[in-house]
């Protein structure tokens, strides 16, 4: 009888100091930093229904992307999170997102055209909205590219692609991805 007394009072210490424990690191100075491969797949969290559209993500020194993929929709959004360590200027990201840029970017599309551009800018946001038309394999797509200046240091290029046919589509995710600008007048 006296062992399992013993037991048990090891056993409540224990639990007692798991849970102190977990108290202390809820304090935010003593939490790791979030990994921003969790940072850039929550993007899509109030955005891509998980049942509908396939995430993955990965993490480098100069960027940390993620894919989500709905194949029944024929659709596809890429996050481009662009590390500038050292800061940028808005003339800098400017002259990053150009031609050469966007030629790079949709090498896989026989034919691109971009239709519109607008901004967004207040306390919280500054956006850039580029609209396209494209094609590969036959097929239509309108691509809507945001260029988000995410931070000081990061800069989230998104994009998120339809067929040309699912223009009501397009809206609504475009609508929950960036409601302060979803496409451009």
């Amino acid at each position: 009888m006296r062992r399992l007394l013993i037991m048990l009072v090891l056993v409540m210490l224990l639990v007692a100091a798991l849970m102190v424990g977990a108290q202390d690191m809820e304090d935010e100075d003593e939490l790791p930093p979030l990994r921003e491969i969790y940072i850039a797949l929550s993007f899509g969290d109030e955005v891509f229904e998980p049942d509908l559209w396939l995430a993955s993500a990965t993490e480098g020194e100069a960027r940390t992307t993620s894919v989500w993929n709905a194949a029944q929709l024929s659709a596809l959004s890429y996050l481009d999170l662009l590390h500038f360590d050292d800061g940028y200027s808005i003339e800098g990201i400017d002259a990053f997102f150009n031609d050469t840029w966007f030629e790079a970017a949709f090498a896989n599309y026989e034919m691109w055209e971009r239709m519109a551009v607008c901004d967004y800018r207040d306390d919280e946001y500054d956006l850039t909205l580029h609209e396209f038309s494209m094609s590969t394999g036959g097929e239509s797509y309108t691509m809507r590219y945001w260029i988000d200046l995410f931070n000081e240091t990061r800069v989230a290029a998104i994009f998120i692609v339809f067929p040309a046919s699912s223009s009501a589509t397009l809206d609504d995710y475009s609508a929950r991805l960036y409601p302060e600008l979803p496409a451009c007048e």
